[in-house]
C-alpha cells in the first residue's frame, strides 16, 4: 500500500465503515482531497467505547426505519492498529449544516448531521472496508509506504 492515510480511534472508525458515518470530526482543517486509507488507531479506552455505545443506543431512536443500523461489536471485536478501509476526502466543513460538495441536503441530514461534533468536519465518500493490515499510525494525514 502506498498513499495517504488518516488514523481514527475506534469505535468511530467502525461507524465510518459500518454505520454510515461520513464526517470525521477534527479541530484542524484539511486541504487534501482524494483517496485515503482508514487506519484504526491502536488505542481505545474502555470509557471511549462505553461513551460511544451509550450515544449509539440513544442517537437514532425513532429514525431506525430510515436505515438498518448494525449492532455495535464488542470492544474486543474492533480491529485496531492497522488499515481497515479506504475512502475519499471530498470536502472539509465548519458547520454541521453546511452542504458539502456533491452531497444533497437529505444525504447531509442522514450521514453528517447526526455524527457532527465539530469544530471541523472532514467529509468522506466511497467508503470501502479492506482486510486488516497491521501498521503504525500517526497524527493528522500521513503517508503510507512500503505496506504489503
Amino acid at each position: 500500500m502506498v498513499g495517504m492515510a488518516l488514523s481514527i480511534r475506534q469505535p468511530w472508525c467502525w461507524a465510518i465503515l459500518s454505520a454510515g458515518k461520513r464526517v470525521e470530526n477534527r479541530t484542524w482543517t484539511c486541504k487534501y482531497r482524494g483517496p485515503i486509507y482508514i487506519h484504526a488507531a491502536k488505542g481505545m479506552k474502555r470509557e471511549e467505547y462505553e461513551s460511544f455505545a451509550y450515544w449509539w443506543q440513544h442517537q437514532f431512536p425513532g429514525r431506525r426505519p430510515l436505515q438498518t443500523y448494525p449492532a455495535l461489536p464488542p470492544a474486543e471485536g474492533l480491529a485496531r492498529g492497522g488499515i481497515v478501509g479506504k475512502c475519499e476526502i471530498i470536502d472539509c466543513i465548519r458547520s454541521q449544516y453546511a452542504l458539502p460538495l456533491g452531497i444533497t441536503r437529505e444525504q447531509a441530514d442522514r450521514y453528517i448531521v447526526p455524527w457532527w461534533h465539530g469544530p471541523v468536519g472532514i467529509i468522506l465518500a466511497k467508503v470501502e472496508p479492506l482486510p486488516f493490515a497491521p501498521c503504525s499510525g500517526k497524527l493528522g494525514l500521513f503517508e503510507l509506504d512500503g505496506m504489503p
